[in-house]
Order: C-alpha cells, then sequence, then structure tokens
C-alpha cells in the first residue's frame, strides 16, 4: 500500500497516513530505534539480478541504461519505480523526525540500476514527472552505499584471442584498483552525469556495506590469506585516498576451515563459539583491520603531500595529515603476478630529510605492538602496506641493520651488529602474540665498533618470533624463526 498518501491531518494519533503500511512501520521504527541510527540504508540489494542487462554496457540496447529493469529480472521483483516510492517515503518520514540522518540506497552492484533510478520518479506509469510525482529518484537518497566483490565481478580476468581463452590478474591490487576502485569510479560517474557534482545538485556522500574477497582458493577465484590481508589494507587506504567514508567487510567471522563456499572465508574474526563467552580470535584479515584503523585514527588524505611523494609505477600509497600537521605514510609494492602477492620495491621519500628517523608499523602491529625505527629516506617496501611515520633527526647508533642468521634455526641464532655512537643497547625476543619470551640483552652501555651475541632457542616451540633491538631512539624489528627437525 505505498501509493497511499504518506501524510494525513495527525489521525490515529500518527503524523503519517496508518493505511500506508511501510510509512507507519517507518515512524514505529524510527520511535523505537532512532537515537541508535546515523544512516538508513533501504533495502538490501534492491539491484540483485542474474540478468547480462544489468552490467551489459549503453551500447547495447537491451541493457538497463536503455530499459527499466523488469519486476522479474530483480530479487525484489517490483518496478525500479516501486523502489523509488520506497526511497521517498523513507526520505520524507526519517527526515520529518530526524532531519540529520542520512538515507542510502541499499548496497547496489550495477551503476545501470541507478542510472535508471535517477532517470525515473517513483510515478508507477514509467516514471514519468507529473504534480504529484515531481522529482526521480536521485531527490530521495543522501548516501550511495554499493557492494563490491572482485572475485565474482570479472574484474581479475581479461579475454585473450591469442590465447583462446582469459588471461587472470588475481592479486591484490588488481582487486583493488579493477574491481573495487573501478565500481566506486562507474557509480560516481553515473551521479556526476545527472548533476550531481556539488554545483546543479549536491554531491551525494560513498559508502560501501560489503566487500571482500575470500581467503582460501576456489576454483578460478582468487583466494589466499595473503590476498585478503592486504586487499582489507590497501581497500580502507584507498577508500580514504578517494573519499569513501565507510567500508564494511563481509562479515564479522568466518563459518569454518572446511566449508566449501568461498563467502564462509571470509570475516575479521575466526569461527565464533556456540555462547557469547567463547573465546574470539581476530584472523589475519581482522588483525590487518585493526592495524590499519589504529594507526589511521585522527588523519585524513593529503593530496598535495601525496603528490609530493612521486611514487614510481612500482611503488603505491598515500599520505595522511592529522590536525596537528604531522604525516603518516603508507606504502607498498604494486602485486603484478597472477595468485601471487609478493612484490618488493626500494623508495626514496623525497618528503622527508635524510637524517630524519622514521618509526616503522607493519600489518600485525595491532596485536604485536612492535615498531622499528630506522634512519633515512631509503624505505623498504613489500606487497603489504606499511606505515611509516617520522619522529624528527637523531643522531643515530645503528647505521646497518644487525645481521640475524641462520634464519631458521634449529638450536642457536647468531646476532652481529655495528655501533656507530656509544649507546645503551638492549634486546628482547617475543612471540607473535607480543608476549616477552627472552631478554636476550640487558640494557649494556656500549661503545662504538663491532659485537656478536648467541641467542639459544634450543627449548622454545617451533615457530616465529620477534626480535626487538633498542639503542637510543632507534629500534629495530627481526623477525626469527625457529624450527625442530
Amino acid at each position: 500500500n505505498m501509493y497511499a498518501p504518506i501524510w494525513d491531518n495527525g489521525e490515529n494519533g500518527t503524523p503519517v497516513n496508518d493505511t500506508n503500511y511501510y510509512a507507519l512501520y517507518l515512524y514505529k521504527t524510527i520511535q523505537m530505534y532512532g537515537d541508535n541510527v546515523d544512516i538508513w540504508e533501504i533495502t538490501n540489494e534492491p539491484d540483485l539480478t542474474g540478468s547480462p542487462a544489468s552490467y551489459q554496457g549503453p551500447e547495447i540496447d537491451d541493457s538497463w541504461w536503455n530499459r527499466d529493469p523488469t519486476p522479474c529480472e530483480l530479487a525484489i521483483k517490483a518496478p525500479i519505480q516501486y523502489y523509488i516510492r520506497m526511497l521517498r517515503i523513507s526520505y520524507e518520514v526519517i527526515k520529518s523526525e530526524q532531519p540529520d540522518d542520512f538515507i542510502a540506497l541499499g548496497g547496489v552492484g550495477f551503476p545501470s540500476f541507478v542510472d535508471g533510478l535517477l532517470r525515473n520518479t517513483d510515478n508507477p506509469d514509467h516514471g514519468l514527472p507529473t504534480n504529484e510525482f515531481p522529482l526521480k529518484g536521485g531527490a530521495y537518497f543522501d548516501v550511495l552505499s554499493f557492494h563490491t566483490y572482485p572475485h565474482i565481478d570479472g574484474s581479475t580476468r581479461e579475454w585473450s584471442n591469442s590465447a583462446n581463452g582469459f588471461v587472470y590478474f588475481r592479486h591484490s591490487d588488481r582487486t583493488v584498483d579493477q574491481g573495487y576502485l573501478k565500481s566506486f569510479r562507474a557509480h560516481k560517474k553515473v551521479l556526476e552525469d545527472h548533476g550531481y557534482n556539488g554545483n546543479l545538485f549536491p554531491k551525494k556522500h560513498f559508502i560501501v556495506t560489503e566487500t571482500n574477497i575470500p581467503s582460501k582458493q576456489f576454483g578460478e577465484y582468487i583466494g589466499s590469506k595473503e590476498a585478503q590481508r592486504n586487499y582489507t589494507m590497501k581497500v580502507l587506504l584507498k577508500s580514504m585516498q578517494v573519499g569513501i567514508e565507510q567500508v564494511h567487510f563481509f562479515t564479522i567471522a568466518e563459518e569454518g576451515e572446511y566449508f566449501t563456499l568461498e563467502f564462509s572465508h571470509m570475516g575479521l574474526y575466526k569461527k565464533l563459539g556456540a555462547n557469547i563467552q567463547s573465546p574470539t580470535q581476530l584472523t589475519e584479515q581482522g588483525i590487518a583491520f585493526k592495524t590499519t584503523t589504529l594507526l589511521t585514527k585522527g588523519y585524513v588524505f593529503d593530496p598535495e603531500e601525496t603528490a609530493a611523494l612521486e611514487l614510481p609505477p612500482d611503488v603505491d600509497g598515500l599520505a595522511l595529515k592529522n590536525q596537528e600537521g604531522k604525516h603518516l605514510y603508507a606504502l607498498w609494492a604494486k602485486t603484478y603476478k597472477d595468485r601471487n602477492e609478493s612484490a618488493s620495491a626500494n623508495y626514496t621519500i623525497p618528503v622527508v630529510d635524510e637524517n630524519n628517523v622514521m618509526e616503522i608499523y607493519d600489518w600485525d602491529y595491532s596485536i604485536t605492538h612492535q615498531k622499528e625505527s630506522v634512519p633515512g629516506q631509503k624505505l623498504s617496501l613489500t606487497e603489504t602496506p606499511r606505515f611509516f611515520k617520522p619522529i624528527g633527526q637523531a643522531k643515530l647508533a645503528f647505521e646497518i641493520r644487525p645481521k640475524i642468521y641462520p634464519n631458521p634455526a634449529h638450536i642457536d641464532f647468531q646476532m652481529d651488529y655495528t655501533l656507530f655512537d656509544d649507546a645503551d643497547v638492549e634486546a628482547d625476543l617475543y612471540d607473535l602474540l607480543g608476549q616477552h619470551v627472552l631478554n636476550v640483552l640487558p640494557k649494556t652501555h656500549q661503545l662504538p665498533g663491532n659485537y656478536s651475541t648467541t641467542i639459544t632457542t634450543e627449548f622454545f616451540p617451533a615457530g616465529t618470533y620477534i626480535l626487538k633491538i633498542k639503542a637510543r631512539q632507534q629500534t629495530i624489528i627481526q623477525k626469527m624463526m625457529v624450527q625442530h627437525y
């Protein structure tokens, strides 16, 4: 009964027309939950479909760019004008009660559907504008919420005539640029083409309420813990760069190692227990998410500083700035091989003085709480984003990284290092949970020179450990692996 009038004269004790059941439902929902809601997302995935017309381009006469979706094509089983009517009722009722709240589309997936919203009114007669239905769909939402899953959207493969088949690009940078960001750019262009550019009409906000790639490989899809971890960090950082204001990853927790659907291998936590008191454990994705949000809190994208980085073709990243004007740099080596997350690059950062000291934070900082301090402008990058924070100039004790060998080791590690100035030196060993394991070198004042220390790990459990070496303002982090035969 959505086409009944939205408002009446206050009959039945409510400002809405009680015979418009959706308007009444919304009004009651606001009274109960409104204080806890700022963004109202209207109907999950209203454009969910199996129709090729959804993703075909404007050059195809039968695509949604050139006609409205039919009710049978949509999971909502209704004309697009009915969804616009739902948006209109939502906008009017919610804004009347909570004018500062935001109305969002319900996680759309196809720019052609958004184009249909912007060219139609809520008139059931083909969406034509009349006095009763004066405005097109763009008038009734503030936020474009979209969903994107690059492992299934075709962004990791291209057809090759010479190969007579698909060529694949299943790595994290491809999924971010040609999957996640390509979807954003396409939706943004539709809005701008219809005047939502800040001049004719106000710009829309952007949020993502579902995205991910699996942590396990299924069929031709991309899938690994490393790829998922890298995708997570790069999505969060690139969202800051392009202005996507919220990102929600699907889903809270994985369903378990032996599930055979790729969506079961997505989540910030490992499989949750049966009751609320069961212990929880973050996945690698969850750790990467926690580290990224922890380190970037209070920072915003700085386009001028990012341009000044003069990033080479094999490096990506951005500069962030906080209210005090201090910078944080997130940088990584671009991945480029199919089903391979390995990449490395050496980069000289031009915006930092060569005598500066940089604090370095890796993807697992949120659980290890270990950071490294290194001098100068020369940075070593990998496929996983690293965070670099200048902390000022200092007289350095280490100018060459300590050498740890053999690594992996069975019984003993040897640590060789050179001091270029006198300093108090100390070294400690931690496990991957950040728990202290061994005081390798008690705090000792040492003169310039060459030093060597033996680290006995014969009775340690096999696994990876973090060695933290401190001298003055420098902190050097080394990963060590213990193996038992």
